[in-house]
């Protein structure tokens, strides 16, 4: 499912995986109104069309059941990340001090900032970020991307 030779051992990178990508626009904006049905704090607008929505657990649970073995005191979350301008905002640089990153790339491309390495993101790649790197995406164009995380502490709602 995804390839974890590199995970725990600091660092970050693209990494090999098997996930099938049926996301569009359209399943994504499905997704997202689910969600806000239920607990509309569990979205935030970041500025010029960027948006996050967190509680997106149920559309992967495979997936978080693949990654939670490896922390199991950790709790599995899915957040959705999306951009629908080329001049949306996204968070600033930051670290996350106890979460394993992945970031799943499902429409468009996203560069980002890793520590003092640029690495842009195509459609169904990847992006492994251990904890504690500073990171930041970097949204140029319309995109969307899921991030899945195991996490020390639950940071969202």
């Amino acid at each position: 499912m995804i390839d974890l030779t590199t995970f725990d051992k600091g660092g970050f990178g693209k990494v090999n995986h098997s996930l099938v990508n049926n996301w569009t626009w359209e399943s994504l904006g499905e997704m997202v109104k689910s969600i806000a049905e239920k607990d509309i704090r569990r979205s935030m607008l970041l500025g010029d069309g960027g948006f996050v929505c967190w509680g997106c657990e149920p559309w992967f649970k495979d997936v978080l059941d693949f990654l939670q073995p490896l922390k199991p005191e950790y709790q599995p979350r899915a957040g959705l990340y999306c951009s629908t301008t080329d001049t949306s905002k996204s968070f600033e640089p930051h670290r996350d001090p106890e979460q394993y990153i992945w970031v799943w790339q499902l429409i468009g491309s996203t560069p980002w900032q890793v520590e003092d390495t640029d690495v842009v993101l195509e459609t169904n790649e990847l992006l492994y970020i251990t904890p504690n790197m500073l990171h930041c995406a970097k949204p140029n164009s319309p995109r969307a991307s899921i991030t899945f995380s195991l996490e020390k502490d639950h940071f969202h709602c």
